[in-house]
């Protein structure tokens, strides 16, 4: 392949990528994602289930727990793992050893790492 094809192939992928994420929005996309069982391993604990959660119910979190930062934290997290799991309760979740809940909570932590979440606890 010459140098100008290798370009070429490149500037089509660029072009192809940029089209793709400058597509319009659409909220149904999103609205089906949060009802979505997922699975994440977590080292010495196993396989944890969990669902995201939506904007209604971090903005319901927030307004109870939202004055006490860890608190509010172990509570989305709760949220995150009752929602695939309803036998799973804050009051049970508080009673793990101090070293399971941190695994968790770490493993979950990518899925809550937004803008409005780092601010919502300031």
């Amino acid at each position: 392949m010459s140098k100008v094809e290798e370009y070429a192939k490149k500037l089509q992928q660029f072009e192809e990528k940029a089209e793709e994420e400058a597509k319009l929005f659409n909220i149904d996309d999103f609205l089906l994602d949060v009802d979505k069982t997922l699975e994440k391993k977590v080292e010495g604990v196993g396989v944890i289930r969990y669902k995201r959660l939506s904007f209604i119910e971090v903005i319901e979190l927030t307004e109870k727990y939202g004055k006490d930062p860890k608190k509010f934290s172990t509570a989305l997290v709760v949220k995150m793992l009752s929602k695939a799991d309803p036998r799973i309760t804050l009051e049970k979740f508080e009673m793990l050893p101090t070293s399971i809940a941190v695994k968790i909570m770490n493993a979950l932590a990518d899925e809550l790492k937004t803008d409005f979440l780092q601010t919502a606890n300031q």
